[in-house]
């Protein structure tokens, strides 16, 4: 994940996602929260699973790339704009 790489590379990092209230969510905010990022704008969604991606890559170098948004598909705009002071605060 992007942002536990970013996170043990010194930078400061937030997350803006919805997971699902699973053991598996439960586990991911368990590390973010040991990484120092800030989880503030993650929201837990009941009966629904968290979205995953699977990257494949095949003999050839060709990947392909497998992905369901579950619980993302709940990051509704007034989520984002919730979000706006950490948005606006990124610097490239």
């Amino acid at each position: 994940m992007q942002a536990l790489a970013a996170a043990r590379l010194g930078s400061e990092v937030g997350l803006l996602t919805c997971l699902s209230a699973d053991t598996f969510s439960k586990e991911l905010i368990r590390i973010f929260q040991q990484e120092n990022i800030d989880i503030n704008y993650l929201s837990e969604e009941k009966e629904i699973a968290t979205g995953a991606t699977f990257i494949f890559t095949d003999t050839t170098g060709q990947k392909s790339v497998v992905a369901t948004p579950g619980a993302n598909q709940r990051l509704l705009p007034e989520k984002i704009d919730e979000a706006r002071f950490l948005i606006l605060c990124c610097s490239s």
